[in-house]
């Protein structure tokens, strides 16, 4: 099943020589600790920590997580991914639905990071910046990590006032207490 942004996450199924399968999957910590099963709550604890140090410190961060499939349970479940798959209409809601179907009650394997290079970034920013073009940070991803980066690329130092706003209704407040018009498109 394919990586999406809206998924954040995508999974195999792997057929050993033993005949076992097993789904392993990848993905956003948020997305792979919902889908976990009960249970290894020591593990989760000490994997959410660390999953949030390392956004702190800029990195990116993955989850990794496992699911034992019976035989059975691949085969009826696979007929309905062909199906999705084949479909001429809503075939990602569908693919979506069925992926659901499976990717569930995970066991943890654990977390990794990449460190995302920013190469030219910096001068680019300061390029922009002298240029007088005003530089705005849109994410979906972590505040923290945003702000990491956005001190990496030196978009950002101790000096930059950091505005933070979590909705539409906070943005124009924000604006309109600095004085300027809001407009929405």
């Amino acid at each position: 099943m394919s990586f999406l942004l809206t998924r954040k996450r995508q999974s195999v199924v792997c057929r050993y020589g033993d005949g076992r399968l097993v789904l392993y999957c990848k993905g956003a910590g948020t997305v792979i600790y919902e889908r976990l099963a009960s249970g290894n709550d020591e593990l989760k604890k000490i994997s959410r920590e660390q999953l949030e140090q390392y956004g702190e410190a800029g990195l990116r961060t993955l989850c990794l997580a496992y699911k034992d499939l019976s035989p059975d349970m691949y085969e009826s479940w696979n007929e309905k991914y062909i199906q999705a798959k084949s479909s001429l209409r809503d075939r990602e809601r569908k693919l979506d639905e069925v992926a659901e179907l499976i990717e569930k009650d995970l066991t943890l394997i654990g977390c990794t990071t990449i460190e995302d290079k920013l190469q030219e970034v910096p001068s680019c920013i300061e390029t922009l910046s002298k240029a007088g073009i005003k530089i705005w940070v849109l994410t979906g991803g972590k505040l923290e990590t945003a702000i990491n980066i956005a001190y990496a690329c030196k978009l950002i130092n101790n000096d930059v006032k950091q505005f933070f706003i979590s909705s539409e209704t906070d943005a124009m407040r924000e604006v309109e207490s600095r004085g300027d018009q809001v407009e929405i498109a």
